[in-house]
């Protein structure tokens, strides 16, 4: 597998995605294009004031809140996915609290959608990407928001393992996997790579559809504990 980072400029609230995309992208046939999140928020408008209240941003963006106490730190639940403060993040916003993208799968639909189209390609895959504080360890670890163009895992259930014993429970989760990958690329500083282009991934299925809500929900915790 090969990862490049792209190098951007600094991209400001409310640019067209389209524009972003036609000035740093070349797409190429079986590869899986990754974008930080942050791009997509800022490009959706995404962003209120740095002085908003934290508690009633996060309040208002959650769709279930688990813990309500704590003030830097408010356990939520969003699209589905377990998140510290509703995803928000106060870094690299010039003076505005991102949030998170409103849909998603919906805007990772819409850009392969553009860049498929536009380049006449077939096998290729976009991944919107995010970093959360792993479960076990210190410190962030890349995650997967949105996909769209191939299947996002590997089901070995009902596969022999090395034993020939009927493996019950294992599903390989594929993007996160890649987008962790990638967001190790991209940097979660100053570095300004918000694209990391993925290639050699022998292993991928390309697809025309986007994941069905089976294929999304397989995928999902259903706690904060949930392995």
């Amino acid at each position: 597998m090969e990862l490049k980072a792209l190098k951007t400029r600094i991209i400001t609230l409310n640019e067209k995605i389209e524009d972003v995309l036609d000035e740093y992208i070349l797409p190429e046939e079986n590869t899986i294009l990754a974008i930080t999140s942050k791009l997509i928020s800022f490009c959706e408008g995404r962003a209120v004031d740095y002085q908003t209240d934290l508690t009633e941003i996060v309040h208002n963006e959650a769709d279930f809140v688990i813990n309500g106490n704590e003030k830097n730190s408010i356990d939520t639940v969003v699209n589905g996915v377990p998140m510290p403060n509703a995803g928000i993040d106060k870094s690299n916003g010039n003076g505005n609290i991102i949030l998170l993208p409103k849909s998603p799968f919906e805007s990772a639909a819409n850009i392969h959608a553009y860049l498929i189209k536009k380049f006449n390609i077939e096998n290729f895959g976009v991944i919107i990407t995010d970093s959360e504080v792993g479960n076990f360890h210190k410190g962030t670890i890349g995650f997967t928001l949105a996909w769209a163009g191939f299947k996002g895992y590997i089901d070995y259930r009902g596969t022999p393992d090395l034993f020939d014993r009927p493996m019950t429970i294992t599903i390989s989760n594929i993007i996160d996997k890649l987008a962790s990958a990638a967001v190790l690329e991209m940097g979660e500083g100053n570095e300004c790579k918000p694209f990391v282009i993925v290639k050699d991934i022998p292993f991928l299925k390309f697809c025309k559809t986007s994941p069905s809500i089976e294929d999304i929900q397989l995928l999902q915790k259903e706690s904060l504990y949930d392995s």
